[in-house]
């Protein structure tokens, strides 16, 4: 029989057990603790949906927890910045969506909403394309799978933007700040043009189901109230404030995304352009927007792009400039001492 190297540490050896089990426990511990932060993540969130949040505080209170978790254990990586960028698109979301609900109570209300319905009939031959669309390819009767498809694609804008961008935080955080700077922008002055010129959209406008009777051509139907199971009279009393079609938020989020895909290779920026391409034919033809908030919204995503590089080299070059003054201020100054005060050999 064979002697055994005397360096050699057999299966059953009590170290390679120790080292074994030792495995085992860092595993066990690993899965418990990212357990217990999942489940701090998702109780924040839950805890602001019950205060009567919604989806929007679910989303910032899952958000925030998981920043807050990663900031406590000093790991200020790639995972911060992935809940960084989350935290602060949920945050400007909301604040954007608590802002905009006071728009439609503005004294010009009754004497504007109507404004950019009329200068589109006008445009496209007294029909809005909403209402050739749907009277050419939409059956209220009877909903096709194009149909679904396409509300598919327009309830795609609340989390398409927000996975895109998260992937980018994680890859390029200087190119995902980029986009959160321009989202700023872009919602703030979309605010201003919302107070400024409430605008119903085309499935509450004269044109809609709400007002013309069945019999009319020109109806428009708001076809993803009724894609999800709603009366085709879908009020709005049910949306926080549905005169806000102008610009559209919708179209202008969805450039975003295809700005950052210009810093990628050529078949992202095809998907995006496809993308795009697809909620635009969607939101006109399912009724929430006129082809001229969509020009809008384009138009203004492209200036929030631009203004977003603008106030980068504004903040670098001033803001950076004025913290290195305040910094430098509260240092004391050194003691110098003059020639007289030099001391003798």
């Amino acid at each position: 029989m064979a002697n055994r190297p005397s360096g050699e540490i057999t299966a059953d050896h009590p170290s390679t057990t120790a080292s074994s089990r030792s495995k085992r426990q860092r595993s066990l511990r690993r899965f418990w603790l990212a357990s217990r932060d999942l489940m701090i993540i998702l109780g924040a969130g839950t805890l602001l949906a019950l205060l009567g949040l919604g989806g929007y505080g679910f989303a910032l209170g899952a958000t925030t927890a998981g920043f807050a978790l990663v900031s406590l254990k000093k790991k200020h990586g790639k995972a911060a910045r992935f809940f960084q960028f989350a935290f602060g698109y949920w945050l400007l979301w909301m604040l954007f969506h608590d802002a905009r609900a006071i728009a439609d109570s503005t004294p010009w209300v009754s004497s504007v909403q109507d404004w950019v319905w009329r200068f589109e009939r006008a445009i496209f031959g007294g029909e809005l394309p909403s209402a050739r669309l749907q009277r050419t390819i939409f059956d209220p009767a009877r909903l096709a799978p194009f149909d679904y498809v396409l509300v598919a694609i327009y309830l795609s804008f609340f989390f398409v933007s927000l996975i895109v961008g998260m992937v980018i935080a994680w890859k390029n955080w200087a190119l995902a700040r980029h986009m959160l700077i321009a989202k700023a922008i872009m919602l703030t002055i979309g605010f201003v043009i919302i107070f400024a010129l409430p605008t119903t959209p085309p499935w509450l406008s004269p044109d809609s189901a709400l007002v013309l009777d069945q019999a009319s051509p020109e109806r428009v139907y708001r076809v993803t109230a009724i894609a999800r199971g709603q009366e085709e009279g879908y009020h709005f009393e049910q949306d926080d404030n549905a005169l806000a079609a102008m610009p559209s938020i919708h179209m202008a989020t969805t450039m975003l995304v295809l700005f950052l895909a210009f810093s990628y290779r050529r078949r992202w920026r095809i998907v995006a352009g496809v993308y795009i391409s697809l909620m635009g034919f969607a939101i006109v033809y399912l009724g929430e927007h006129y082809v001229l908030d969509e020009i809008a919204g384009i138009a203004l995503a492209m200036a929030s792009w631009q203004l977003a590089h603008v106030w980068e080299r504004r903040w670098e070059a001033g803001a950076i400039g004025w913290y290195r003054g305040i910094k430098s201020s509260l240092r004391r100054p050194r003691r110098v001492l003059s020639p007289s005060a030099e001391p003798a050999d």
